[in-house]
């Protein structure tokens, strides 16, 4: 027999036959061999069985190599041992066969991992679990390769193959874990990770994976037992103060969020996200100035700013009445616009400031922003509904006023809101009853108390007026 099939068996020689069979020397307790007792457990049907179906699974998820393959596949580790890696991948490929053995293709896909050839390892992997489906190794490297690839949808795939065919090791399930966290499969997340602890109860990752799942299912409280646990064990990871931040938030105790991205920034871990959410509590907690600064420092801190949460953040500014700290947004926001907003993103912009331009009181420098805004996007219905308040306001303004307002009534995203700010400003000119047909027009499609209650007083005014005698039109 070829010594080198031969050393494939060995495992299985050294259980039957024992070290005397290739001449080594041996204790005289070894000489004696099994015991009686030993003896009549292996020779029970049972005990057989399984001993043999231990072999049979397997031989049921690896694919079967020729003899000359296995010669291959041994020049191909002399090559690795004399770290010759690129000769052992080119010697593997020369003799790739589309009918050959998937262990091939499977050590060619793990050289190109060792030389981060990730694509091609993927088109290797993949090519030895299309020979192969039930190859439970290739499925696992496979599984880890797109998970270091970013693929999470090809690394669940791969992963939920290896877990089917047996492989329950706690990295193979704590990727999982990760994979479905990946998709938002929040509940199968937790069950991996809780598994993956279970083998692994040591490993940070998995249970900071898990403290993650129970924050998305709305489990914040458990996700802190968690957490303490880990920051406990390791203080200086801006990962599980960040997390726990998060977790207090969901909890409602910003107070103590605060205080955890206080010590991200102390260890140096600060984010451009853990800036936004410091800068969100303390818009919460009424300091607008101090707000806008972290936000401020966010957007410094990012590469590629993404001014998402600062644009949120100045609406509240601004909605708030909060001039100067919303100054200061806007000011850092327009400076980015030289790395390049979307229109989308400008129109907003413009319009932030044509609002903070009528709260400064420079009404007509907000009314051209605005017009500008109108003529670059004419369905812009936020911007059609403040050039009809900002005319509402002037003394001849109330044609120009409702034309703005039935421009954007036109508009499907805004039309309630256009007929009621219409209404407003017809109720403050006297107008009830056509600002009575808006109000009820609005009711008719969607029912909201508080317009039940403005249509209710407002006819309940009309009505009293109308009963009133007019000047000049008493008894004689």
């Amino acid at each position: 027999m070829n010594p080198r099939i031969l050393l494939r068996f060995l495992p299985i020689w050294l259980v039957l036959f024992g070290p005397r069979a290739f001449g080594q020397e041996s204790s005289s307790e070894l000489e004696a061999g099994p015991t009686q007792i030993e003896l009549s457990i292996w020779r029970t049907p049972s005990y057989q069985r399984r001993f043999a179906e231990s072999f049979r699974s397997q031989a049921s998820v690896e694919p079967r190599v020729s003899a000359v393959e296995v010669d291959l596949m041994s020049d191909a580790m002399d090559l690795m041992a004399a770290n010759d890696i690129d000769g052992a991948i080119s010697l593997l490929e020369s003799k790739r066969r589309v009918d050959g053995s998937a262990a091939i293709d499977f050590m060619v896909g793990n050289l190109l991992c060792v030389q981060a050839r990730l694509e091609e390892a993927s088109e290797a992997l993949e090519a030895a679990v299309d020979k192969f489906p039930d190859f439970r190794r290739a499925w696992m490297r496979l599984g880890d390769l797109e998970a270091r690839r970013g693929d999470v949808e090809a690394a669940h795939r791969a992963l939920v193959e290896a877990y089917r065919l047996g492989a329950n090791d706690s990295d193979t399930i704590g990727l999982l874990g990760w994979a479905n966290a990946g998709l938002d499969r929040w509940v199968a997340a937790e069950s991996a990770y809780r598994q993956a602890i279970m083998l692994a109860p040591d490993s940070l990752d998995w249970k900071l994976g898990l403290a993650e799942a129970m924050i998305r299912q709305r489990r914040p409280r458990e996700a802190l037992v968690i957490l303490d646990e880990l920051i406990e064990l390791r203080p200086d990871s801006s990962k599980f103060w960040a997390m726990q931040a998060e977790a207090h938030l969901a909890v409602g105790d910003p107070s103590s969020a605060a205080l955890d991205l206080e010590i991200l920034e102390a260890i140096e871990g600060v984010t451009a996200r853990s800036r936004s959410m410091l800068g969100d509590i303390h818009l919460e907690d009424g300091m607008p100035l101090v707000a806008a600064d972290r936000h401020l420092a966010a957007l410094k801190l990012a590469e590629s700013p993404d001014p998402g949460r600062a644009f949120v953040a100045l609406r509240r500014l601004v909605d708030g009445g909060e001039v100067q700290a919303a100054g200061m947004l806007m000011d850092e926001l327009r400076e980015l616009h030289a790395s390049g907003f979307d229109s989308r993103e400008l129109a907003t912009l413009e319009r932030l400031e044509a609002r903070v331009a009528v709260q400064r009181g420079e009404q007509a420098e907000a009314a051209a922003v605005l017009e500008k805004v109108v003529d670059e996007d004419p369905l812009d219905g936020e911007a059609l509904i403040l050039l009809g308040r900002y005319h509402g306001r002037m003394p001849d303004g109330m044609e120009r006023a409702e034309y703005w307002f039935d421009r954007a009534a036109m508009i499907e995203d805004v039309r309630n809101q256009a007929k009621l700010r219409h209404a407003d400003l017809l109720i403050s000119r006297g107008r009830y009853a056509p600002a009575i047909a808006l109000l009820k027009q609005v009711q008719r499609e969607e029912e909201r108390a508080s317009v039940k209650a403005l249509l209710d007083r407002v006819e309940r005014y009309e009505r009293q007026r109308s009963r009133e005698p007019s000047d000049g039109g008493g008894a004689s």
